[in-house]
């Protein structure tokens, strides 16, 4: 009897997603191209971007454990990407992600532990090309990531604890995170982190207006720092290649968000939000402080033919305190192998054939946005994609 009764308040929900297809990405290495091209010491090249068609495939699980007032959430991802050009080959990645969460409910008061990790190894021999060497604007050579290099590893422990005061949220929490860029330590770091955010959810019209559907409207705030020991040095001006003696780099990024997000029926199903982001970092190093602006569109609906479309624009503006950068994509911590510092502009088309298969088509362009006139940048990428969901 006692056996039974904790089965009856338990829940296990298990989720799979299998997905593969072909893809076109006309600059498989992520080459910048100048107006004026600076000059490079003597046996080095400018990079020049590589177009490849390539295979990727992805597969992910999910598993849910909800016993009372406690809810356990399990993830785990395992995808790569095999590129078909000779040239484009060093590009090849297989990605690794975990991620726990555990949250215990108490009155309106939720309490929660997690981690996450994530691993991308390039087959590229990035560690043998480090960087480029460019003639800096104010005369100094100066070495620059190698943006092709999408190898690191990152992860970490975080807590949180959420308020829930009606149609309000209010969350804080804390967490560390190690970042390993394996091809040069120097980028590596260890970090601790704060956040607060604050959410709402409205809803209008209900049942009785005159599509028949009800209204929601969700919007929130957000504050996080980041404090990052890097194990690199730390460098005084345009000139300093490092001394053993020096300090080691020091960062503290500081990152704010305000969104907006709408649900509910005009005319079709429609999905729509809107989010705005500043990013202020400051550094010791030199060349290393800059803000960023970042606004993001998307908009999602349900067509006909069981079709459904979302597009996304993401403006990127940013700006150096010093005149040393020549990149504009190579000092952004990523998240993920697919994070470009960008304006960016994402189509998808997904529809369902039935018996948990679907069908997906995505094209994305990234281009460097107004602020950063010296260099030019242009990435289309096309895939096709078949995915089976076992819930």
């Amino acid at each position: 009897m006692h056996a039974a009764g904790l089965v009856a308040f338990a829940v296990l929900r298990f989720g799979l997603r299998l997905e593969l297809g072909p893809e076109f990405d006309s600059n498989a290495n992520r080459a910048e191209t100048f107006a004026r091209p600076p000059a490079v010491p003597p046996g080095e090249a400018l990079p020049s971007p590589i177009a490849s068609a390539l295979l990727r495939t992805t597969a992910s699980s999910t598993l849910a454990w909800v016993s009372g007032r406690n809810t356990l959430r399990l993830g785990a991802t395992l995808g790569g990407k095999l590129f078909f050009a000779p040239a484009a080959a060093p590009q090849d990645v297989v990605v690794i992600q975990a991620a726990a969460d555990d949250t215990l409910r108490a009155g309106e008061t939720l309490l929660g532990i997690g981690a996450d990790y994530y691993d991308a190894t390039q087959r590229s021999d990035c560690a043998a090309r480090t960087s480029t060497a460019y003639q800096a604007p104010v005369g100094a050579t100066v070495a620059v990531p190698d943006a092709s290099c999408r190898d690191f590893r990152a992860g970490g422990p975080r807590a949180r604890v959420t308020a829930l005061l009606g149609d309000f949220d209010l969350t804080a929490d804390l967490g560390a995170r190690a970042f390993r860029w394996k091809s040069d330590d120097s980028f590596s770091f260890d970090s601790l982190t704060a956040g607060l955010a604050a959410a709402g959810h409205f809803a209008a019209g209900g049942p009785q207006n005159e599509n028949g559907n009800e209204q929601e409207w969700d919007l929130g705030v957000t504050a996080r720092t980041e404090l990052r020991t890097y194990h690199g040095l730390r460098l005084t001006s345009a000139s300093d290649t490092g001394s053993p003696n020096a300090y080691h780099r020091l960062d503290a990024d500081l990152l704010a968000s305000a969104w907006l997000s709408f649900a509910g029926r005009l005319g079709l199903p429609l999905l729509a939000s809107a989010s705005y982001t500043f990013d202020h970092n400051f550094s010791t190093s030199y060349g290393l402080n800059y803000q960023r602006h970042l606004v993001v569109l998307k908009l999602g609906a349900n067509l006909p033919w069981k079709l459904s479309a979302t597009a996304k624009a993401q403006l990127t503006f940013t700006s150096y305190a010093e005149p040393l950068q020549l990149t504009s994509g190579t000092n952004i911590v990523p998240l993920t192998i697919e994070d470009e510092s960008r304006d960016a502009y994402v189509f998808d088309l997904d529809r369902p054939l039935g018996v948990g298969f679907s069908l997906s088509l995505r094209y994305s362009l990234y281009r460097n946005g107004v602020s950063n006139a010296t260099l030019g940048y242009l990435r289309h990428v096309a895939s096709l994609g078949v995915a089976y969901r076992l819930r």
